[in-house]
């Protein structure tokens, strides 16, 4: 009979440690299920349908999923031996904050600190370090992070432990001496049978470490130098190389493309695979050819390795580097290239006839592919070429091949880390972020857009531009690229098969850098003053801004771009300010063009190219932003600052009165929704509390001083004491104010289903919604499409209740009802109808509207639009 726990999990996972461990300081009895998380299970995929991730937790054959939600379940449903959380609800609410901060922190630090390399290594460690000498602060001489006891946050930190010795390893550097507290703690929780038993060897770690960071031999052409080698039974010292750090050796050896595979015989190099494998047939000839002796039958064969090489390449990287358009088109390129390989093949046994030959040699190292390709490109090979399937299984019979080629599931999991992703993290009007934008779409790259919330920088600017905090940043597989000018040269030298925006002469590439250092120099001040000034400072700004064009004119000359008759990276570097020409003129009241014609001219040949329309905003939406903005800067610091001020410049007596510590304080901005949900929950639980409205653009101090480690809204104060983070805060709510109207159920799976979904609310609707806004085309469709689908599995998961918590109004209520007041909002910018689509949860929201607090709460949808 099956135990009523079991825990689906992965060995390595610090997260599923977490559950592992709780279970065991319970003294629970539980079935473990070790995952393959390449090829999940399906009681998996039927447990977590939502995010298809470990751990899943099924107690009596319900499950609870995420770490930290099983974690809490655990100590509910068995509340009698070892709490996990502590009694009192502000520590509670402390404990959840701390966890919630190791899981939107710790995780990307780590990766980069074991899984890059230099700059980037370096500014990972930096950060992990960070991190971990804030948790250490927080520790304090305390011997666990709940006191004396071990408990909650300890449980959410203690997996990352037994990760350590590979950071150290693979960063060259020493934790312990960082934070020597933190380590002692470690210590201590690793003498705990609880911990002891759930924390893999420490060296195996390490060694699953070094697998991730392997890439694996993989690349078809070495296939090939391997496979004749063997075939000869020539012995070979096979060196591998690491291509993001090429050795001294392969970059003597060959000089000219700095590629692999390179043979080196007796100190000599040959390069280029189909050029090593014919090497090997003539210095080996004594065994095995692979060329039959007639020249016409040779011609033939390097005829066809020939077509394998230049129909194969480009179409399987964009089977399984590419998505939509240019995936479907290399699905395409590469099954018609298979059918006419079939075709050359017939029945023979291999392509030279009975004998394995050049062809064959060429052409089987694509085979090892052949599943990352069906799986990423959604089609079946052998559905379409059967025969070429057979050979390929009989090529893999031959010891030569069997050995060189790698396992299918290896090159899966290589493809999957290697697929080309590009992220930029930017903000709409920005005249920098359009700069990358413009490059990106000269080139045809596909790129992710995130638009920032510049007010609240999102966790992953501020950990992929931790220097200066500032978009844009491009991700290109994971590694930042950032300022703007470097972007560019960053994308022109990736992608630089298309639309060069450099000059290839080494002096015109020197000069172009220098009028960019010059834009960014003598441009952007002016420019910046024009409409966030008035007066004298306005005038001043507005003769040095178009001095500074008129010098540019000068450079620009006859010419229709800097670059002569080509776009290029002078003229990108200037579009992000065509684009607030209209903006600087109105709020300047003066002309650019009687004065500039000619750079003018330029700015409308720039601002027609397809690039440059589809990453530039519409001028009459920047004018509004520039004006609203100019007003925020000329109205200066808050009234009530203002006020203190003139009455101590004048001398005048007044009385200031501290807040009473004893009182609820709200720190929040009125059109969060994150903050509608704290102050639902005080209003259903009727308690008084005084809200004070945040400027985000100027935080107050209080803000920053109660949550310093976000520095974000909303804040609760009780006590003079902060809890951070909305879900925590109507957790907080609930327990310390029981009495009236509660808001978790008292059923444990109930509770941990409802911490499930409003964590779903929180992950999955943020990125889509804002998107909706701030995005147009293909990038605004793509969020509709999520953002209904996020609908779609909350209304599935409300069915026909009342309410999410059935007939009672409760957490996932309140975590999700303040994004009601923006539906007409994303209705109208994005042309959806959430009416038509979901009308049960729009009686949802009207039966919430109904209820006082809601009602008192959520702003009015006009408010919102505007």
């Amino acid at each position: 009979m099956a135990k009523e726990v079991i825990l689906l999990d992965f060995w390595p996972s610090m997260y599923g440690m977490r559950t592992r461990i709780a279970l065991r300081e319970k003294g629970v009895d539980f079935e473990y299920r070790d995952e393959n998380l390449r090829e999940k299970s399906p009681l998996l995929l039927q447990m977590n349908p939502v995010h298809k991730k470990i751990p899943v937790l099924i107690h009596n054959g319900k499950p609870v999923c995420e770490s930290a939600i099983q974690v809490q379940y655990i100590d509910e449903v068995w509340p009698h031996k070892n709490p996990i959380l502590p009694s009192d609800p502000y520590q509670r609410a402390q404990a959840r904050f701390w966890v919630d901060f190791i899981d939107k922190k710790m995780y990307e630090a780590q990766r980069k600190v074991y899984a890059t390399k230099g700059e980037e290594q370096e500014t990972g460690k930096k950060e992990f370090i960070e991190i971990l000498k804030t948790l250490e602060t927080e520790l304090g001489d305390k011997p666990y992070f709940g006191g004396d006891d071990f408990g909650y946050v300890d449980i959410g930190l203690i997996g990352f432990y037994t990760w350590f010795p590979g950071y150290e390893k693979f960063g060259n550097f020493s934790i312990e001496a960082e934070c020597p507290k933190l380590i002692a703690w470690a210590k201590r929780c690793m003498q705990r049978e609880s911990v002891a038993k759930s924390l893999p060897d420490p060296e195996k770690v390490v060694e699953f470490m070094a697998m991730l960071r392997k890439k694996f031999g993989v690349d078809m052409f070495c296939m090939r130098a391997r496979v004749a080698l063997r075939e000869k039974g020539v012995v070979f010292e096979a060196r591998e190389e690491d291509l993001t750090n090429k050795s001294p050796l392969l970059l003597q050896s060959n000089p000219i493309h700095k590629k692999v595979p390179v043979l080196i015989h007796n100190g000599k190099p040959i390069c280029e695979s189909l050029n090593v494998v014919q090497y090997v047939d003539e210095a080996w000839s004594d065994k095995n050819p692979f060329f039959p002796s007639d020249p016409y039958g040779k011609a033939q064969a390097r005829f066809w390795a020939d077509f394998v090489d230049k129909k194969f390449s480009d179409a399987q990287f964009k089977i399984w580097g590419k998505k939509g358009e240019e995936q479907a088109a290399g699905v395409k390129e590469f099954i018609e290239a298979v059918k006419i390989l079939e075709a050359e093949l017939g029945d023979k046994p291999y392509f030279g006839g009975d004998s394995f030959g050049y062809v064959d040699i060429a052409l089987i190292t694509f085979y090892s592919w052949f599943g990352a390709y069906e799986k990423f490109g959604n089609f079946s090979i052998e559905a379409e070429s059967p025969k070429l399937i057979a050979w390929a299984k009989r090529c893999m019979e031959k010891e030569s091949v069997s050995k060189s080629l790698p396992d299918q599931e290896k090159i899966v999991a290589y493809a999957a880390e290697m697929a080309d992703e590009v992220i930029l993290l930017d903000f709409w009007p920005s005249p920098f972020g359009v700069r990358a934008r413009i490059a990106l779409r000269e080139k045809g790259v596909e790129f992710e857009y995130r638009e920032e919330n510049l007010r609240e920088k999102s966790p992953l600017l501020l950990q992929m531009n931790p220097v200066h905090k500032k978009i844009p940043v491009l991700i290109h597989n994971g590694k930042p690229v950032c300022e703007s000018m470097n972007v560019v040269q960053y994308i022109d030298e990736v992608w630089s098969d298309k639309n060069p925006l450099l000059p290839s002469d080494p002096y015109q590439r020197a000069q172009a850098r220098f009028w960019v250092d010059f834009i960014d120099t003598k441009v952007y001040e002016p420019a910046d003053k024009i409409w966030s000034t008035k007066g004298e400072v306005q005038e001043k700004a507005k003769k040095e801004y178009i001095e500074a064009l008129k010098i540019l004119e000068s450079e620009l000359g006859n010419k229709p771009y800097f670059g002569g008759d080509n776009f290029g990276f002078v003229d990108i570097a200037m579009t992000g300010y065509y684009m607030w020409f209209e903006a600087s003129e109105k709020c300047g009241n003066f002309s650019i063009e009687p004065e500039c014609p000619t750079l003018m001219a330029s700015a409308k040949r720039c601002l027609q190219r397809d690039s440059v329309v589809n990453s530039v905003p519409d001028p009459e939406k920047i004018v509004e932003f520039a004006f609203k903005i100019r007003k925020i800067y000329l109205l200066g610091e808050h009234v009530w600052v203002r006020t203190r001020i003139a009455l101590e410049e004048k001398g005048v007596k007044y009385e200031y009165r501290e807040e009473d510590p004893k009182e609820v304080i709200l720190l929040d901005y009125w059109s969060s929704m994150f903050g509608m949900r704290t102050r639902i929950a005080l209003e259903e639980k009727g308690v008084k509390y005084r809200y004070r409205e945040e400027d985000l653009s100027n935080k107050s101090p209080l803000l920053l001083e109660m949550n310093p480690i976000h520095k974000k809204i909303p804040v609760l104060i009780h006590k003079g004491k902060p809890i951070c983070e909305s879900i925590i805060q109507v957790q907080y709510i609930d327990e310390v104010w029981p009495d009236t109207n509660p808001i978790l159920p008292s059923d444990p799976y109930h509770r941990a289903q409802a911490r499930f979904w409003s964590d779903y609310i929180d992950k999955k609707t943020a990125g889509p919604c804002k998107a909706l806004q701030r995005e147009t085309g293909e990038k605004q469709e793509a969020a509709k499409m999520e953002f209904m689908e996020v609908l779609k599995n909350l209304d599935s998961e409300l069915g026909d209740k009342s309410f999410f918590g059935g007939n009672v109004f409760g957490l996932v209520d309140i975590a999700f009802i303040g994004f009601y007041s923006w539906f007409r909002t994303y209705e109208m910018v994005a042309n959806l109808s959430i009416v038509a689509e979901f009308p049960k949860l729009i009686a949802w929201a009207e039966r919430c509207l109904k209820r006082e607090s809601v009602a008192k709460v959520l702003p009015d949808s006009d408010k919102i639009q505007k």
